[in-house]
C-alpha cells in the first residue's frame, strides 16, 4: 500500500479521495452530500491510501491557523479496516503537517463522521502517534493534539 499526496487540483487524486469518502461517508454512514464535500476542499491537502491502484483509504488535512493542523475526512473502505490502513494514512498526514509547519493538530470530533464507538476505537488505536492525546471530548469541542 502507498499514500500519494495532492490538491483539488490533481483532479485524478482528488476524485479517488472522493470515491472513497463518498462509499464510507455518504453511502455507508449516510452522510449527506452537501455536509462531506463542503467549502474547505480547495483549502485542503488530500490524501489516498492506494492498494496497488485501487484507493481504499482517503484524508484531509488543512491550516485553520498558523502553526495548526486539521486532520479530517479519514476513512477506510470496509474490505481493508483492521488491517493497518487508517494508521498509514495518519501517519502520512501527521507527517505531512510537520513539513508543512504544524506545530499542533486537531482532529473532528469523536462523533462527527461516523459512530462515536467507530471514531473512539480509531482515536484509541493512533493515541501512540501523539505525545499528548485526548480521544474524547463529551462537551462537542474539536479533540486536540499537541506534539
Amino acid at each position: 500500500m502507498n499514500v500519494a499526496i495532492g490538491t483539488t487540483q490533481d483532479r485524478a487524486l482528488y476524485e479517488d479521495a472522493l470515491r472513497v469518502r463518498r462509499i464510507v461517508f455518504i453511502e455507508e454512514q449516510n452522510v449527506p452530500e452537501e455536509e462531506e464535500i463542503d467549502a474547505f476542499e480547495d483549502d485542503s491537502f488530500h490524501l489516498v491510501l492506494y492498494d496497488d491502484t485501487i484507493p481504499i483509504g482517503a484524508g484531509r488535512l488543512r491550516f485553520i491557523d498558523e502553526g495548526v493542523g486539521k486532520i479530517e475526512r479519514i476513512c477506510i473502505l470496509p474490505s481493508y479496516r483492521g488491517r493497518g490502513a487508517g494508521r498509514m494514512v495518519m501517519e502520512a498526514i501527521e507527517q505531512l503537517a510537520k513539513t508543512k509547519g504544524a506545530k499542533n493538530g486537531e482532529t473532528e470530533r469523536p462523533d462527527a463522521r461516523g459512530t462515536v464507538l467507530q471514531k473512539a476505537r480509531l482515536h484509541d488505536r493512533l493515541r501512540c502517534l501523539y505525545g499528548r492525546w485526548h480521544p474524547t471530548c463529551h462537551d462537542g469541542e474539536i479533540a486536540r493534539i499537541t506534539s
